[in-house]
């Protein structure tokens, strides 16, 4: 009989995720002697859940402290447009934008949101992903585009 281990783990958790690489390492050398299986779990009961969202200021820090200790880099949720010239990405648990100029910047490297010559393109390309959304009828819920 092959003994199994049971690696159950929530997907609100930081650490979770942070460690998965380990046991994907431990199950990728031990895959001859023992068995892995994956549970997805919960750590908020239902009666404290929440959107995410209203948790995003303090994921965004733990995330980072997760970042620190495991070197696994987190990409937050996100919707974003891109056109031939422009990649403008909302990450909506953490209510943040970034545009880049593919053009200049290929390895969007300088995040130019918040320049102010660029007011009039941000609302442009807000207004194109707002329509995409409406277009691939996406109602997830994603925060604020305005």
């Amino acid at each position: 009989m092959t003994p199994t281990i049971y690696y159950c783990y929530d997907a609100y958790c930081g650490w979770c995720y942070g460690f998965s690489l380990v046991i994907q390492k431990i199950a990728a050398e031990y895959k001859d002697q023992i068995f892995f299986e994956t549970l997805s779990g919960g750590m908020i009961p239902k009666e404290s859940s929440q959107h995410i969202g209203k948790m995003a200021s303090y994921i965004k820090g733990a995330y980072k402290n997760v970042e620190d200790m495991t070197g696994i880099k987190y990409v937050y949720p996100h919707l974003g447009i891109r056109t031939n010239h422009y990649k403008l990405v909302y990450f909506y648990t953490i209510n943040e934008w970034e545009l880049y100029d593919l053009k200049k910047d290929p390895a969007e490297k300088n995040n130019i949101y918040s320049d102010p010559a660029n007011k009039t393109l941000v609302s442009q390309l807000k207004k194109q992903l707002i329509e995409l959304r409406s277009f691939y009828q996406d109602t997830d819920p994603a925060g604020e585009l305005n």
